[in-house]
């Protein structure tokens, strides 16, 4: 026959508790993780959208608006997308 104290009863409690509360930390850190993460894919193909959208917008311009020239850095971001603008040098 075996003897159990108030104080093992009050123990074993005392640890199930803290292993609930760990096992509840572990799945919100998981949680945590996956959102953040979602979040970062998300943002990162709207950015990639918008820019393209904005490369698509700029080729146009070239056809449409007499004298428009893309920077060095609007070429830059559309070949990333394989867009192509062209490089006009303009006589004065």
């Amino acid at each position: 026959m075996m003897i159990i104290k108030k104080g093992d009863k009050i123990n074993n409690l005392t640890k199930n508790k803290m292993k609930e509360k760990t096992y509840i930390n572990i799945i919100q850190w998981i949680i945590i993780i996956v959102l953040f993460s979602t979040l970062i894919v998300v943002a990162d193909t709207g950015i990639k959208k918008a820019e393209k959208l904005e490369c698509q917008k700029w080729q146009e311009w070239e056809e449409i608006y007499y004298g428009f020239t893309a920077s060095e850095s609007m070429r830059e971001q559309c070949e990333m997308h394989e867009i192509e603008l062209e490089e006009r040098r303009w006589e004065r």
